[in-house]
């Protein structure tokens, strides 16, 4: 089948993301082939970043190494060499074959090989005092080839400003679904006003990251959490669905319909095929 880039109800459209570089729901996370697979072919691809000694990422969602590589403690304790030559564990903690991997060693894999549409989100799991100087230059000489096709998100904006300042063309993204904001929403019914306060702190971030729940449980109250932001020029991208099930898909037409720019998903494959 062709990749599964889209899924579509009801006139509208959505790009699948791949949550973790997962094109199927029994995908390993991060894994180098699938990531370039996916590029290549135009996908929208998510991967987990934190900052190592050196000045360069690790593709890794923790910020240990214990979960889900061959070593332990602190990621940012180790520079990428010793990195490179860990392993990755499988979700059951099985080591696998696979290496991990560094922001750098991907960007000279790709180098400019991306296809049309593809966007590769790098997802930062720091805060700003997690980083140094020295990671905005090892993050601008990484992408050097790489950057019209590249989006940092994060949910500190001001270390994803930081990181974006210094490579200049490189897309901000925001994600402000942290400190409990759904049972604080819920509670409040503040949508507007959450809404506000993500613009304000994110003023140039070209997309919008939701927890699903959010923009659901504005609907069932009435409101439309999605509305502000594409009223202020923002795409938003609703995350994460798991594996494909009538269910899930049910709930993807939902987001698509409340107007859902981009979806993430475990399961790109198989909410395509639900939702052709």
């Amino acid at each position: 089948m062709a990749e599964p880039l889209h899924a579509r109800h009801d006139g509208r459209s959505a790009v699948l993301k791949w949550h973790r570089a997962r094109r199927c729901a029994d995908d390993p996370a991060f894994i180098t082939a699938r990531i370039l697979q996916g590029l290549r072919a135009g996908a929208s691809v998510e991967i987990d970043i934190n900052p190592l000694a050196c000045g360069d990422f690790a593709v890794i969602h923790d910020a240990t190494l214990d979960r889900e590589t061959t070593a332990t403690g602190p990621v940012a304790a180790i520079d990428g060499d010793t990195f490179a030559h860990l392993h990755r564990r499988a979700e059951d903690g099985t080591p696998t074959a696979e290496p991990a991997l560094t922001l750098s060693a991907l960007a000279l894999a790709l180098g400019d090989a991306a296809g049309q549409g593809a966007l590769l989100q790098l997802d930062l799991k720091c805060g700003d005092a997690d980083l140094t100087p020295l990671h905005a230059a090892k993050l601008a000489a990484s992408l050097a080839p790489l950057t019209a096709d590249v989006i940092l998100s994060g949910g500190d904006a001001a270390a994803v400003l930081r990181l974006t300042a210094a490579v200049p063309g490189l897309l901000q993204g925001f994600d402000p679904c942290h400190d409990d904001a759904v049972v604080s929403l819920a509670r409040s019914g503040a949508f507007d006003a959450f809404a506000a306060a993500a613009l304000a702190a994110a003023p140039d971030a070209a997309m919008i990251y939701l927890d699903l729940r959010l923009p659901l449980l504005a609907a069932g109250q009435g409101a439309d959490l999605i509305a502000p932001f594409h009223r202020a020029g923002k795409r938003v991208d609703c995350y994460t669905l798991p594996e494909t099930t009538p269910d899930i898909a049910a709930v993807a037409r939902r987001l698509i319909t409340l107007g859902a720019d981009q979806i993430t998903t475990d399961d790109a494959e198989g909410l395509a095929q639900a939702l052709p």
